[in-house]
């Protein structure tokens, strides 16, 4: 594994806000892990989480709104139903839902043996250094398959949508096949994290294929110049989860799979925002501005 980070590389994750690194898996880890991963996703089955495919904070959460939604769309009906005559209908498009990206969380949970990829301290070193902070504890991993034909990733940032607030929070991508620019490879507008704030967007996440809806609620962004990033199978790119990034379509016949793993700081603590990617039980037990010390997310690295 190359893990030694020279000082140009983290000057560089600093300065632009993402860094890449040829290479950090070998020839045989990135077949090892490969196999592992493979093990780990048949094993889970179709549950994209450890707890079930569909349970998710977020949803109950959202339960009561639902209904809400639905009686309003009732009361819509109704309307256009009485009025089918007045009202002129818009042609089908044929359209169905956008294919992005599937994600399979923290199956490093289900499989011990992964654990030793997610929890490598040499991985937790380097998150150390290029943040310049004290220790770091895993937040997410996830398996990420885009799938052949998909759609693009639209442009965001990661942590305003996260259950905590921080500014110095890495997002390692490791490639498990080449991504290149036909089948969706990164993008960032560098710099990008010094000037995005944990503000929310006031619209859902799931943008679709709508790539510039982002710089309609954030125009400050809009002039900024991208930079695609394109890695062969091993090598990494590391990224500030501030930072405005999307991916491209995939134009291939081919899925494109990553990991990618997101640390905190040790002493984060929650902001009160849910995820999907933890069970109900797991919010329930947790108080708002108290830390994340608990089997979900362990410390990784201290210095």
């Amino acid at each position: 594994m190359q893990v030694n980070l020279t000082s140009q590389q983290i000057e560089h994750y600093r300065e632009k806000g993402y860094m890449v690194i040829e290479n950090l898996l070998s020839v045989q880890e990135l077949k090892k892990w490969s196999q592992v991963i493979n093990r780990a996703i048949e094993k889970r089955g179709q549950n994209l989480l450890p707890f079930g495919r569909a349970r998710c904070a977020v949803r109950d959460q959202r339960i009561k709104t639902t209904r809400t939604l639905r009686s309003t769309l009732r009361s819509i009906k109704r309307f256009l139903y009485k009025n089918k005559n007045v009202i002129q209908k818009k042609p089908s498009t044929g359209q169905g839902k956008p294919q992005l990206v599937q994600e399979y969380a923290n199956l490093w949970e289900d499989v011990p043996e992964y654990r030793e990829l997610i929890l490598d301290k040499r991985i937790g070193k380097m998150a150390v250094e290029l943040e310049g902070i004290s220790s770091v504890r895993v937040w997410t991993e996830k398996v990420l398959f885009k799938p052949a034909w998909g759609d693009p990733s639209p442009w965001h940032a990661d942590v305003p949508y996260s259950s905590y607030d921080s500014h110095h929070s890495p997002t390692f991508w490791i490639a498990l096949e080449d991504a290149t620019l036909r089948n969706g490879c990164m993008h960032y507008l560098p710099g990008s994290h010094k000037l995005r704030g944990f503000e929310l967007p006031k619209i859902d996440r799931n943008l679709g294929s709508h790539v510039g809806t982002f710089f309609q609620l954030f125009p400050q962004y809009k002039d900024m110049e991208s930079v695609a990033v394109e890695l062969k199978a091993g090598s990494c790119v590391v990224h500030n989860s501030l930072i405005v990034h999307g991916a491209g379509a995939n134009m291939t016949s081919h899925t494109r799979k990553a990991v990618n793993i997101t640390f905190i700081p040790s002493n984060v603590t929650y902001n009160g925002k849910k995820t999907y990617y933890f069970p109900q039980e797991y919010w329930d037990s947790l108080q708002q501005g108290q830390m994340f010390d608990d089997k979900y997310h362990p410390v990784v690295y201290q210095s």
